[in-house]
């Protein structure tokens, strides 16, 4: 079991690559290059480590946000563009 001390200090490198993983996804997509479609995964990773770190730090309403972003953005652009 994680001590709070490492909770706190892994939560926090998961936002941070949550925040990046958002803006590459993002920008990924809106370049409309060949590999577009894949910025959807990269937008799940981002997704998933949101939900992750709002789970160690007992944020209900933000795990909420990110997975139903998760379930409904990312999965859909997945099975749509990738699968």
């Amino acid at each position: 079991m994680l001590r709070l001390k490492q909770k706190i200090i892994l939560a926090k490198k998961l936002r941070a690559i949550s925040t990046i993983c958002t803006i590459l996804g993002g920008s990924v997509l809106a370049l409309k290059i060949k590999i577009s479609p894949y910025g959807f995964l990269i937008l799940a990773i981002g997704s998933s480590s949101l939900f992750v770190s709002s789970w160690l730090e007992r944020d209900a309403s933000l795990m909420r946000y990110a997975g139903s972003l998760f379930l409904f953005v990312d999965f859909l652009g997945i099975c749509r563009w990738v699968l």
